[in-house]
């Protein structure tokens, strides 16, 4: 699941005059909102529903994760990772 329209915004700061320094990234997670979680709840129960009810559900052998019972902000938090390019290209959260 991507969050195409997040609500928070990172910031990038250089560690040194170098350009050959890796810069801090801080991407700012910590900040997603109650209603992004619910759409990622949402979202899952969607696809749930999709596997269950077509199909697609033949694809695959089992659920892999997070499932239904899974606690959404636990399973984000230790899964989450930038899939869009949040530098260079754009400005980190307005793309």
């Amino acid at each position: 699941m991507i969050l195409q329209d997040p609500s928070f915004l990172g910031t990038v700061t250089s560690t040194s005059n170098s350009i050959y320094d890796k810069p801090l990234i801080d991407f700012k997670w910590k900040t997603i909102t109650d209603y992004e979680y619910e759409v990622f709840n949402i979202t899952i129960a969607a696809i749930g529903n999709l596997v269950n009810t077509t199909m697609w559900g033949r694809l695959l052998a089992n659920e892999v994760f997070p499932g239904l019972e899974a606690p959404i902000k636990k399973f984000i938090g230790g899964h989450l990772e930038s899939a869009l390019h949040p530098i260079s290209t754009c400005q980190i959260g307005l793309c």
